[in-house]
């Protein structure tokens, strides 16, 4: 199983994992808690060194903003 792409939704208790192939084939998807989700992540997926993972914050705004 190699995996190319992962995608994550992230939610408040538990996260969704989906790890496709080069075609964009689902070859892996994870259920997991806050606590557990990115040590099963980096545990499964081969992270080549050129890749970095960082969050992008994104502001939110509202009608009172």
């Amino acid at each position: 199983m190699e995996i190319k792409r992962v995608g994550v939704d992230l939610a408040k208790n538990v996260f969704q994992l989906h790890g496709a192939d080069r075609k964009g084939k689902t070859v892996w998807t994870r259920k997991l808690s806050r606590g557990k989700w990115f040590r099963v992540l980096y545990q499964t997926v081969n992270l080549e060194p050129r890749l970095v993972w960082r969050p992008v914050p994104v502001p939110i705004t509202g009608p009172g903003s």
